[in-house]
């Protein structure tokens, strides 16, 4: 891709009003734009991420059997009476009426509407047990939304839902998307810890919280032995006399159900017995959008961010001096045909500005590797390859395809 036609949008001032590290770099790096209080768009950079951190999810997820469907956000208000969660769930959910008087609401979740698709097409035990999954859009009428993605109205998610016959076979599946979401966190860049957690309006009988680290997080947290423990803002100053406080941004959360949404929604099977027994449940997400910033919180400089190379937008950029019509347009071009040929997302600065700013660019953005062709190649077709993480360089001589073997293997 060459800059000239990327919509790439960076800014050089920043609002001072913002707290949020995460929040100053996903504007000032062009990832989002806010079009209201909690609403935000999703730039291409802030899109590729995206993109990336999902197919991160769907891999680990689809290696372990897990089925990938999708829900409509907008649901009816019958399925959450059966439930009893419509008068209950409080006034994040949206809910409004179509025209002809009908009520609904924005999905804030949805372990209603998957129950009401699952219960028409299972009877038996012998259907049992099976997780599916979905990575969609919800919307939380959050009173206070802040700190950007962190905490929006609308947002990206993964959420997915097991059913099962028996708790045994429950836990087993339990402790498998535990394991991969670990493995997730892990491909993706993220320092993160498991913290046992109230279920809150979700309810079941257990629940754990993936946290990552961040000192902008919502979450607060003493370790003990190797064991997280959850503690209240206001229990900070008690604890920090006796234990090292941590603060973390939720990014996972895995739920045992138990049967207390298919009792309520008469969400039975037919056992061996021929009986009638309530399906057992598990839930799991996974706040999509909400780890961009995690992941900005925990991969930044002075200079701007630095992604991991599993969801930069751009692996490899190629700053030439000059490019237009210089010695250095063919070569450029060369390399940049060579690195997308080989799966290698490339940006090649193509823009008639100095090469201070091009550098400053690249840097804010979070390339992971970016070549240089300044003088030195004029001089001797010597260039630089430099990883922004470490800050390293190292000045390489060009040698056609050659050199594209030479840095494949490098980064």
């Amino acid at each position: 891709m060459k800059y000239s036609k990327a919509f790439i949008h960076t800014e050089r001032t920043i609002n001072d009003k913002l707290d949020a590290t995460s929040h100053k770099l996903s504007i000032q790096a062009g990832l989002i734009q806010q079009v209201s209080a909690g609403l935000y768009d999703f730039l291409p950079l802030g899109h590729k991420v995206l993109s990336k951190i999902e197919s991160v999810i769907r891999e680990e997820l689809n290696a372990i059997d897990c089925q990938e469907i999708s829900m409509p956000i907008v649901q009816p208000k019958e399925l959450w009476e059966e439930s009893g969660r419509w008068n209950v769930y409080g006034k994040e959910m949206l809910k409004f009426k179509n025209r002809d008087e009908r009520e609904f609401c924005f999905g804030p979740t949805h372990e209603e509407v998957v129950i009401d698709l699952v219960r028409t097409k299972i009877t038996s035990y012998k259907q049992f047990p099976f997780t599916l999954y979905q990575i969609g859009r919800k919307f939380r009428d959050e009173m206070r939304p802040k700190n950007g993605l962190l905490r929006g109205k609308e947002f990206m998610m993964k959420d997915a839902y097991s059913f099962h016959t028996s708790n045994e076979d429950l836990d087993r599946e339990y402790n498998a998307l535990r394991t991969a979401y670990f493995n997730i966190f892990n491909r993706l860049g993220l320092k993160v810890i498991g913290i046992p957690a109230d279920p809150g309006e979700i309810g079941g009988d257990g629940s754990e919280e993936v946290v990552a680290f961040s000192k902008f997080g919502e979450d607060y947290f003493i370790e003990e032995n190797g064991v997280a423990t959850k503690i209240e803002e206001n229990e900070v100053e008690k604890y920090s006399a006796t234990h090292e406080v941590y603060r973390g941004i939720e990014v996972g959360h895995i739920f045992k159900l138990g049967t207390k949404y298919s009792s309520a929604m008469n969400f039975n099977f037919v056992n061996r017995e021929g009986k009638k027994e309530p399906v057992i449940m598990g839930c799991y997400g996974i706040g999509v959008s909400r780890i961009v910033n995690a992941i900005l919180e925990q991969n930044n400089d002075e200079k701007g961010i630095k992604w991991p190379v599993a969801v930069a937008p751009y692996t490899l950029s190629i700053i030439p001096l000059k490019y237009q019509g210089s010695e250095f347009e063919a070569v450029a071009l060369e390399l940049e045909k060579a690195f997308e040929k080989v799966g290698v997302s490339t940006l090649l600065d193509d823009r008639d500005m100095g090469m201070g700013a091009k550098i400053k660019d690249s840097d804010l953005i979070g390339v992971p590797f970016k070549i240089i062709l300044g003088k030195r190649f004029s001089e001797a077709k010597e260039f630089e390859l430099e990883f922004r993480a470490t800050g390293e360089k190292k000045v390489l001589v060009y040698k056609g395809e050659e050199t594209v073997k030479e840095i494949l293997a490098m980064i």
